[in-house]
């Protein structure tokens, strides 16, 4: 098999992006939390301290996984910790737990706003494509991080330029006056790089087409700048909403109020959905070895090798070739 430069560079990157959208900033109150809440400059250098931070975590952690082909988060923390690896076992449960929680009321509220529909339904629904991603298997989770990723990009590309058209004095006074901080923005920058970490073990599967150190360390880098990119173009956008984005619940539906397009505020939500199918399937995608399908795929490799009969055999004593299913 000959990986592509897509695999090897690009898609840690953009699975990584999902991820951490669909857990994270899609709905903007992380954005204001962390960097907004610095002031409307400062918030930008906080944005270029947690996308380096990003990028030089991912990059020694794919370097480490290659080396080791540690491609799921057990073998990765046994690396790792060495004998303390359960300790990650434990959070990672933890985490689990809790990131589901999130992704089915946040789901729930998308089938509410969109459609009407009770909150347990939006649930379901996620719940059941999350399931249905990982009957297909790693390929076709692969294609959804890729498509839907740079389909990420597109929507909050098009959630600033729309937001600089009808807004544009208004975001151009906010960051000339630039108002008093109320928290630093280099520690808001490393906070939230920090606790979002957490999700680089769940996209370790992607290291595997990779085959050099250079191909670990190029994909680690890209990691930051990509996965920040969605969040620097809501970050702007909300400018346009500055200061009632600070106190706002969502500051995403805040901002699209203000915008009063229902092609986009239709478009985000529906892809911010896709993005919470994301999150669902990367963190559920490493479960313990026989509780996932799509774990167990990942790690079973087929190899040809040449064996030849017992020569007491009475048929005959030529070789064959056996196909074996090796479990790594």
């Amino acid at each position: 098999m000959i990986e592509s430069v897509w695999q090897r560079r690009w898609l840690p990157a953009f699975a990584f992006m999902s991820i951490v959208i669909g857990g994270g900033y899609a709905t903007g109150r992380e954005v204001v939390e962390f960097f907004l809440a610095a002031g409307p400059v400062a918030g930008l250098a906080g944005l270029a301290v947690t996308a380096a931070t990003w990028s030089v975590v991912a990059a020694l952690s794919f370097e480490l996984a290659r080396e080791a082909s540690a491609f799921d988060y057990r073998r990765f923390f046994r690396v790792l910790l060495g004998r303390a690896w359960p300790l990650f076992d434990l959070s990672y449960v933890a985490l689990l737990v809790l990131v589901l929680c999130v992704l089915g009321a946040a789901a729930g509220e998308i089938g509410v706003t969109l459609l009407g529909v009770p909150k347990l339904a939006g649930a379901i629904v996620l719940l059941s494509l999350v399931t249905l991603f990982a009957y297909f298997g790693t390929a076709a989770i692969e294609r959804l991080f890729s498509v839907w990723g740079i389909g990420m990009c597109v929507a909050y590309a098009a959630l600033l330029a729309t937001s600089l058209w009808l807004f544009r004095d208004s975001i151009v006074e906010v960051l000339v006056s630039n108002p008093v901080a109320s928290r630093s923005w280099v520690a808001g920058g490393l906070q939230y790089a920090g606790y979002n970490v957490a999700v680089i073990p769940a996209i370790l599967y992607c290291v595997r087409y990779q085959r050099s150190r250079r191909d670990a360390l190029v994909s680690g880098a890209l990691c930051g700048p990509i996965a920040i990119l969605p969040g620097l173009c809501l970050y702007l956008a909300l400018l346009a909403v500055y200061p009632a984005a600070l106190d706002a619940p969502i500051p995403l539906q805040l901002l699209l109020q203000r915008i009063d397009l229902a092609w986009l505020k239709v478009g985000l939500q529906v892809m911010i959905f896709g993005t919470l199918v994301q999150t669902g399937i990367g963190v559920l995608r490493d479960l313990p070895r026989g509780c996932s399908p799509m774990a167990r795929q990942a790690r079973a490799t087929t190899h040809c090798v040449a064996r030849p009969r017992p020569l007491s055999s009475p048929r005959s004593r030529s070789w064959s070739r056996t196909a074996q299913v090796s479990w790594h």
